[in-house]
This record gives C-alpha cells, structure tokens and sequence, in this order.
C-alpha cells in the first residue's frame, strides 16, 4: 500500500502488488490531516483481512476513551480507509 500522494513509477514486478491509498486527501476532507495513518489503516485491513476491523476499533475505544474527539476522529478515517479498499487502483 502506498499513499497516492507522491506515488510515481511502475512497479514491474509480477510478485508484488500496490494499491495506491489516497490517505492525506481523505484525512484532510475530514478536517483531520493526523489521521491520514488510520486511513492507511483502514484500507489495509480491508484489502488484507489481517485483523479484524472491530479489533482494531476496541483498541482505540481503549486507547483514546478519555479523548472523546481524538476516539471519534480516529474512528472515522479507520472506517474510511475500510470503506475505500474495495475501489483501491493498483499502481
């Protein structure tokens, strides 16, 4: 995954695939450029299945539960990035 922002080139490898995430833009649509990483987030888990997605958000319910704003943000750009995944462009 690399954010799109600054994405240039070809890969030309048949053993590698990148998707291109536009992360910063989202983030920054949000009015939250910090969370353009839960967006990166976000758009991992829904390409890979690694971890589930309600994992991840119990784990800021725990991390941020006195930080109601941080918690609240963070959440959003992690469901975007999940929400995106499925149209993700290969580079």
């Amino acid at each position: 995954m690399l954010e799109s922002t600054r994405a240039r080139g070809k890969i030309d490898r048949p053993d590698v695939r990148v998707l291109l995430v536009p992360a910063v833009a989202t983030a920054d649509k949000m009015g939250a450029s910090q969370a353009a990483n839960m967006v990166m987030l976000g758009a991992y888990v829904g390409t890979t299945g690694a971890i589930s997605a309600e994992l991840v958000e119990k784990e800021l319910e725990r991390r941020f539960a006195d930080r109601a704003a941080v918690l609240s943000r963070n959440k959003q750009a992690f469901a975007e990035g999940v929400k995106m995944a499925a149209n993700l462009k290969p580079l």
